[in-house]
């Protein structure tokens, strides 16, 4: 089952994001994001799917300190990118969001391109 981590900036929000691909049938290991109000109903829910996904706050001084203790075998965002230099992913934070299942085609095609093993 890959493994997933998602930071925050990326053209989602990034716990509806780990909602969806854990109800995909994907494994979230981590989410590097600010909880707000709006996050509660993903979290909670996404508490009840996936209780090992660790949630970690970019806003936190301890992050420089971070170290990966979970498998992980792609990343999606920018700052999922920033602490994890030696795992393949995407940035998906283009200019122009996409939105429903566009969106998710995109995330998909970028996934499928930046993960493809040349032999």
């Amino acid at each position: 089952m890959l493994s997933f981590a998602i930071g925050e900036c990326v053209n989602a929000d990034s716990f509806e994001l780990a909602l969806a691909l854990v109800e995909y049938g994907f494994k979230v290991s981590e989410i590097y994001g600010t909880v707000g109000e709006r996050n509660f109903t993903f979290i909670k829910r996404l508490s009840e799917r996936s209780p090992e996904t660790r949630i970690f706050s970019n806003l936190s001084p301890t992050m420089l300190n971070y170290e990966r203790k979970t498998k992980i075998d792609a990343v999606i965002g920018v700052d999922a990118l920033y602490y994890h230099p030696d795992i393949k992913g995407v940035e998906f934070n283009d200019e122009v969001q996409p939105f429903g299942y566009y969106g998710v085609k995109s995330l998909f095609e970028q996934l499928d391109r930046a993960l493809e093993v040349r032999a």
